[in-house]
């Protein structure tokens, strides 16, 4: 089951991921890097507490792990809890052992990028694709840090290479012409992603919510992030909800309205 699991989580399935992993920990009680699998699979899926739950259980179990599965274990529970100085430390000295350790550079990527290190999170997940040119997920990294570090044409390149039936793909390309002033071509590029699935459907409101404001248009960003909220505490995606609350926190606040966006703020608490 961990095996099946890990494989499901490195090509995107991190529902399927999870529930292998569920049934792995199941078996063995003990078994530390399953646990620490299981709240990298929750954590990808938007499950923060539960992610945060299983990472502390991993780190009771470091005595029956690997070198390597030790420096993975705490790299993660660095990440999980925000100290992502530590995290980039922990997933660097992983890598310098273990140079080839592919998940040690794509986390070390993440935490780079919490810490605005943009150019290194670049640089890793460059090092990745080049390693493992057909995985999705990994495109899709570099093309989202691409994204954050100002080269559009760039994450335009990683994310038209993986193709508009994956949902990362589509968001980063979206992303990509927000960022060029291309309102338009990411409208049509948010609707393929909500057409895929209840994850992209989600991601695809806040993104048309995020055009809307930009655009000055407060009242349509309110309306939109409101009915995807609905959906998404409907499907129990208490995370994702919080994140769109907080979205029109500040487009209330950006029209004036303090009283509502504080009204938001809580709510997303």
């Amino acid at each position: 089951h961990y095996a099946a699991g890990m494989e499901a989580q490195s090509n995107g399935r991190f529902e399927e991921a999870r529930q292998n992993l569920m049934k792995a920990v199941e078996l063995d009680p003990k078994f530390g890097i399953g646990y620490n699998a299981l709240a990298a699979a929750s954590r990808n899926l938007g499950r923060v507490q539960d992610a945060e739950t299983y990472t502390n259980e991993a780190l009771k179990y470091l005595d029956g792990m690997t070198e390597r599965e030790r420096y993975s274990t705490r790299g993660l529970y660095y990440r999980l809890t925000g100290d992502f100085q530590l995290c980039v430390k922990e997933y660097g000295e992983l890598v310098t052992r273990y140079a080839a350790d592919i998940v040690g550079r794509n986390q070390r990527a993440l935490c780079m990028s919490k810490l605005r290190q943009l150019q290194g999170a670049v640089e890793e997940m460059r090092y990745v694709v080049n390693m493992l040119p057909n995985r999705p997920l990994f495109r899709d990294n570099l093309a989202f840090y691409s994204d954050y570090a100002g080269d559009f044409e760039t994450a335009e390149k990683e994310a038209l290479t993986v193709g508009d039936t994956d949902g990362p793909a589509l968001q980063a390309l979206a992303f990509s012409q927000v960022g060029r002033g291309r309102h338009t071509e990411a409208v049509a590029t948010f609707a393929k992603l909500r057409a895929l699935n209840a994850g992209g459907a989600s991601a695809a409101a806040s993104g048309l919510a995020d055009i809307a404001a930009v655009e000055g248009r407060y009242g349509d960003a309110i309306k939109i992030l409101n009915d995807a909220v609905a959906v998404d505490l409907a499907a129990k995606s208490a995370d994702r909800a919080a994140n769109k609350l907080s979205a029109i926190a500040y487009a209330e606040l950006s029209r004036g309205q303090t009283r509502a966006a504080v009204a938001a703020a809580e709510k997303a608490l």
